[in-house]
């Protein structure tokens, strides 16, 4: 073949050296001179194009692409230049021969983000991957009017609809999350409407204290009461200690605020008081409020405590009487296991303590109760 013969073929790319370099002599379309000029055009116009473009041309749909495809083909854009386009593509031939008949009997074709499952090794033994692609299916019609081959200029959009499934998937989790939100601050609301929680608020910066009524009601404060010393003068003097050293590691080390405290309630009675907050930090990481609920629990703390003396198996007598005393340790060490905290210190010292009398003993469980 002469230089004249190939000036169709004019430029640097490599589809361009593959194709002077291959023997077309045994091709159904015979050599390239010979090529139907329309032909020629076409690869020309491929070959340099800086988009992916393939042709398909003649009864055996001879498969032609630019350099820029052959990123899309792998391995096998070393094979398939002038195969037929099911031999190139047999693994997907199934889903893309509808598409070609439909382009041949004179109808052009736009599809966006196909699935296709393909291999771009050569090796068949390998799995197929998933990949998708933006696409347009054209007939390329002759002078005479009939159709001689399909023009195909496509995309892979594989990275874009990865990008936005993960989009969508991480938009679906903020909405669930939203809607428990939601359903959370409804709950809340209802619970405190409901009055069964109290709100509070401690601003540390302006050293102020805000308690809404359910919590004041809990605390024993009356409207116009100063709230600045609450936790001392309202607070049981045996619950203070834990209940200003949980203000403390929320302030200094930025901890959630929980705790469990007896507090003087208007009725003038204790009441045990549980009270919960979260800390709010500014822009340094300083804590400068924290704020949250509180809810009586005076009821489930009576009730385990009851159900504790309930099952208690030891009784006085038996505590007492030193013959019987290494089986009441045994008792006395299973029921320390499931007992709360302060019930259990109180156990604790009436075994240290043997021969405490019984009235002394029902001081300290009047204290208790």
């Amino acid at each position: 073949m002469t230089y004249e013969d190939l000036r169709f073929l004019y430029g640097n790319s490599r589809l361009a050296k593959m194709f002077c370099a291959k023997d077309w002599s045994k091709h159904s379309l015979g050599s390239p001179e010979l090529w139907d000029p329309q032909l020629k055009s076409i690869i020309s116009l491929i070959l340099n194009s800086s988009m992916p473009m393939f042709v398909t041309w003649g009864p055996d749909r001879s498969f032609f692409y630019n350099d820029i495809y052959a990123k899309i083909a792998g391995e096998k854009f070393q094979s398939a230049l002038g195969q037929k386009f099911e031999t190139v593509w047999s693994e997907i031939w199934d889903h893309l021969l509808p598409l070609v008949q439909k382009v041949e009997s004179g109808e052009s074709i736009y599809l966006e983000n196909v699935k296709l499952l393909f291999r771009r090794s050569l090796n068949e033994k390998e799995e197929k991957e998933e990949a998708y692609f933006t696409f347009s299916y054209s007939p390329i019609r002759s002078s005479l009017g009939t159709i001689d081959g399909l023009f195909c200029a496509v995309v892979e959009t594989t990275k874009t609809v990865v990008i936005q499934r993960e989009q969508s998937i991480e938009n679906a989790d903020i909405d669930l999350a939203h809607r428990k939100l939601q359903e959370s601050e409804e709950n809340l609301k209802l619970a405190i409407r409901g009055g069964r929680l109290g709100t509070w608020l401690i601003n540390f910066e302006e050293e102020r204290i805000t308690f809404d009524e359910k919590t004041k009601e809990l605390h024993g404060i009356l409207h116009n009461d100063d709230l600045k010393d609450v936790f001392t003068r309202q607070v049981h003097p045996g619950d203070r200690y834990k209940v200003n050293e949980a203000l403390y590691s929320t302030l200094n080390k930025g901890t959630i605020f929980e705790v469990e405290y007896r507090a003087m309630h208007s009725s003038g009675n204790y009441r045990w008081v549980y009270a919960r907050g979260e800390p709010k930090l500014n822009k340094k990481g300083k804590v400068i409020s924290t704020s949250g609920v509180v809810s009586d629990i005076t009821e489930r703390k009576n009730a385990c405590l009851k159900l504790s003396i309930n099952h208690f198996p030891l009784s006085f007598e038996m505590f007492l009487n030193p013959a019987n005393r290494f089986q009441a340790q045994r008792h006395s060490l299973r029921l320390l296991l499931n007992l709360s905290v302060n019930f259990r210190t109180i156990i604790l010292i009436l075994l240290m303590f043997e021969s405490m009398i019984f009235q002394e003993i029902h001081m300290v469980f009047t204290i208790i109760l």
